[in-house]
């Protein structure tokens, strides 16, 4: 016999799922972040009010509400917006999914805000440059066959990388110190990625 369930019935069995997570919330700096435990390095998600209200969730939880309950990514991303939204009573502008852990640490500092987006990035690159990685990208996402959302991600943070590696310049070139150096490029692809993503 198969049973049916409303869409309001499956939000509030996975609202319930995350409930039951039991994350342990951590505010800092503006942000709250989503933990196992309050050792832990890395949070699952974040929700930083000081940045337009945006929302940024490690892809395995995505993978894992749309693997568990047979949904799409993007439904999936929508109703853990929801639950976020709920939990913290707050407005989410964005929700953003992260492929790479190292950009969910509790410490991380290197966020560009929206209104700083613009000017951070044209001191390094042209608009005709960034109007042209746009492009590209746009047509990837349109075009590529994804396995999911980290295959997705994966190949979205390959592709600033290899545009960061082609225009670095004495900017970059003066940073002797390799952790520096990488330091200084993940700024930067957390303002491209937050470029591509906008309107």
């Amino acid at each position: 016999m198969k049973y049916l369930i409303t869409e309001s019935q499956l939000d509030k069995t996975i609202f319930k799922y995350l409930d039951n997570q039991d994350f342990i919330q951590i505010k800092k700096d503006g942000r709250i972040y989503f933990v196992n435990s309050e050792d832990d390095e890395y949070s699952i998600l974040f929700y930083d009010k000081s940045n337009d209200d945006e929302c940024y969730v490690y892809h395995k939880l995505i993978d894992e509400i749309s693997s568990f309950f047979s949904l799409s990514e993007r439904d999936s991303k929508k109703i853990i917006k929801d639950w976020v939204e709920n939990t913290l009573q707050v407005n989410i502008k964005y929700l953003i999914s992260i492929s790479h852990k190292s950009a969910m640490e509790v410490e991380l500092t290197n966020i560009i805000t929206e209104s700083q987006l613009e000017t951070f990035l044209l001191r390094r690159f042209t608009m005709d440059e960034l109007e042209s990685l746009k492009d590209d990208y746009n047509y990837a996402m349109d075009e590529e066959d994804f396995e999911d959302s980290a295959d997705r991600d994966d190949y979205a943070y390959e592709l600033l990388e290899k545009f960061i590696d082609r225009h670095k310049g004495e900017e970059f070139l003066q940073y002797g110190d390799d952790t520096e150096f990488y330091a200084k490029r993940s700024d930067y692809i957390g303002a491209l990625l937050k470029f591509l993503n906008s309107n």
